[in-house]
């Protein structure tokens, strides 16, 4: 049997909105629902984050370079790359200050950002400098969850 059709029964359908207009509210003095605010897939850039996903739960601390710190970075950095970076290189990222980030969970330092800073002169507006990025380096164990992006985050976050 045929469904019957709305033609010829006197029943109208309402008019389409026009294209790219917002989709009619829900209920009658409704306005469209509020969008979400855009999630990260990355957690927020503070001090201590907790990275929830698959692999578990890691509480991560950061800390800037300093004297006790840089013997552990050196061990890193064995670790990670192939290349042995000298002792002028670790002088230059503790001289960066901050902007060089330390990954920490459980005590255990698990990724680093190494930075250095050249200053810039003649710039207008007075002294300035650049950020380059020496190392971003994160143990294998704990990659491909966005430590390395973070790190990255917080050492452009601190340069600004």
């Amino acid at each position: 049997m045929p469904l019957p059709s709305a033609r010829g029964t006197g029943a109208r359908r309402p008019p389409s909105p026009p294209r790219g207009a917002p989709p009619p509210p829900s209920r009658p003095g409704d306005g469209p629902a509020p969008k979400p605010p855009p999630r990260s897939r990355y957690p927020q850039v503070e001090r201590g984050v907790r990275i929830r996903d698959g692999a578990g739960d890691l509480a991560v601390s950061f800390a800037g370079p300093s004297e006790e710190n840089v013997p552990a970075l050196k061990r890193l950095n064995a670790v990670i790359f192939p290349t042995r970076y000298s002792d002028v290189v670790y002088r230059q990222v503790q001289l960066c200050g901050d902007v060089t980030q330390l990954a920490y969970a459980g005590g255990e330092l698990i990724g680093a950002v190494a930075c250095r800073v050249e200053a810039v002169l003649g710039r207008p507006g007075g002294p300035g400098g650049r950020l380059y990025v020496i190392t971003v380096g994160v143990l294998a164990e704990h990659r491909s969850r966005g430590l390395g992006s973070l790190l990255l985050q917080r050492s452009l976050a601190l340069a600004r």
